[in-house]
């Protein structure tokens, strides 16, 4: 009789009082898989080195940098000046990676010291005004340096190709190992001799290797600074 009764109970499903229903078993699968979703995100959040530092609003600074570069340890002491802790730039965080990191090769380092923004995707190469960083690092590059640069850069081929560097720097020797496989015929400069200083300063250069050609009276007809091999390969 009992079992008379609770068959005239049956739920509007066809279930028995107390029994689990077809509806509350997918309610439930949906519930843990749901759960299992959002444990996954919460060991991701956990887990994901944070790259996001400084201001969301202003772009993200990397310093790429050589312990035994002496441009790099001027650029340290220059950002001490500016800011005491020597780990902020125009209000942004700035996060010190060494060039020998994968880091490094993925953004495509060719000297340093070497800044890249992670906003912009610009990178700002050798020792340089604060100022004039942030203009590269922001796209704001000064017209008239441009204007400068196309003038200079004629694409002449005519020339004869120096390397102002030195024996501490690994982009130095880069572009001297370049050079020497590819059979492009070159001057290298020491970076502390007169005529290096003298470059440098004529052309506003603050890093090596500074890559110049030259004609016959010594004038820069086209330079770059860092290792660029397609500079290289162009005054083949």
């Amino acid at each position: 009789m009992n079992y008379l009764n609770r068959l005239s109970a049956k739920n509007a499903f066809g279930a028995l009082p107390g029994a689990p229903t077809k509806k509350n078993n997918v309610i439930n699968i949906i519930c843990g898989v749901l759960l299992i979703i959002l444990l996954i995100i919460l060991i991701v959040c956990l887990t994901t080195n944070n790259d996001n530092f400084g201001n969301e609003s202003e772009p993200h600074m990397i310093l790429f940098f050589n312990e035994n570069c002496g441009f790099s340890k001027k650029m340290d002491k220059l950002l001490r000046e500016h800011d005491s802790s020597g780990n902020m730039l125009f209000g942004n965080k700035i996060k010190r990676v060494n060039i020998n990191s994968k880091m490094a090769n993925e953004v495509g380092v060719t000297g340093t010291p070497t800044f890249y923004c992670t906003h912009t995707k610009k990178k700002s190469v050798g020792y340089k005004p604060l100022e004039k960083i942030h203009e590269e690092l922001t796209g704001n590059k000064d017209k008239k340096g441009d204007e400068h640069e196309h003038k200079n850069g004629n694409g002449n081929k005519h020339g004869r190709l120096a390397i102002a560097g030195r024996a501490s720097c690994p982009y130095c020797l880069k572009a001297y190992e370049y050079c020497e496989k590819n059979g492009i015929n070159f001057e290298k400069i020491d970076s502390n001799s007169d005529k290096a200083n003298e470059l440098m300063k004529m052309l506003g250069a603050r890093g090596v290797p500074l890559i110049v050609l030259l004609d016959d009276a010594d004038k820069v007809i086209e330079h770059a600074v860092g290792y660029d091999e397609k500079f290289l390969q162009k005054h083949k």
